[in-house]
């Protein structure tokens, strides 16, 4: 599925979707980028704080945390990507402080509410990892 730009497993939080492709309604957008333009300028406790001040709630129907809301912000779902890793530890399972491959879903969630530039940005642990953009559609590879 991820070869043809759809997405796989179970539709991550705030999202609604089936069959690969997700949609996302004006709650889930607002839920988004209101945490992004709150750690644009600040910490994952300032974006916990704002969505439970605005009483959003996270997947789990709680208040936000600090943990949550780092979890939440760090998945690059939010622009349009869906993660797997490409390191291996030696019993076969994924090492998820390795590299990342982001495969854009460019069939299946065509208009995510964030750029993957303002993904890249707000998430400065990310700039420690080798990331591979991968893009069915065009059919180019680049790393980061």
């Amino acid at each position: 599925m991820l070869n043809k730009g759809l997405f796989q497993g179970n539709v991550p939080y705030p999202y609604k979707g089936h069959s690969g492709y997700i949609s996302c309604d004006t709650d889930a957008k607002g839920l988004v980028l209101s945490a992004f333009s709150t750690l644009a300028m600040g910490s994952y406790t300032d974006v916990a704080n704002q969505l439970s001040r605005k009483d959003f709630r996270s997947a789990t129907g709680k208040m936000w945390s600090k943990d949550t809301a780092r979890s939440f912000c760090q998945n690059p779902i939010h622009a349009g990507y869906a993660v797997t890793y490409k390191d291996r530890r030696p019993d076969g399972s994924a090492d998820k402080r390795g590299g990342l491959i982001l495969t854009r879903l460019s069939e299946g969630f065509p208009e995510p509410p964030i750029s993957y530039e303002e993904w890249y940005a707000c998430n400065l642990v990310m700039r420690k990892r080798e990331i591979i953009l991968v893009i069915p559609s065009v059919g180019k590879n680049k790393t980061r």
